[in-house]
């Protein structure tokens, strides 16, 4: 759930939109994660096919007096959900639950053949 709000509200914080925090309690199960995840991931992917060479060089329309180009903030919020997965793995461990085949290339072999 944090990793899905954090990513919803970076893309509308980053877009000039207000931001919402996501409640934990509308998603009662794993798969309603997993639908509003879906959903907010095409949204994620149209926004980005949208952005131009320019957009992503200049700041971002609520952070006009930042230096940090667009891009920046999108790299910021990919390395996040590294940290986030990386300490997901460090508390699944001692479970025996931990995830396998973590990286992006077993990412890709899943979803792309």
């Amino acid at each position: 759930m944090h990793e899905l709000d954090v990513e919803s509200s970076w893309r509308a914080r980053l877009r000039g939109e207000e931001e919402t925090d996501l409640d934990p309690a509308a998603y009662p199960t794993i798969g309603a994660v997993a639908d509003h995840w879906q959903r907010d991931e095409a949204e994620m992917h149209r926004w980005l096919a949208t952005l131009t060479d320019e957009e992503l060089a200049a700041p971002p329309p609520r952070e006009p007096d930042q230096s940090f180009p667009l891009w920046y903030y999108l790299v910021h919020v990919v390395s996040h959900g590294i940290q986030e997965l990386e300490e997901a793995v460090v508390l699944l461990g001692p479970s025996g639950h931990a995830p396998r085949d973590l990286g992006f290339l077993d990412y890709a072999d899943t979803t792309t053949h």
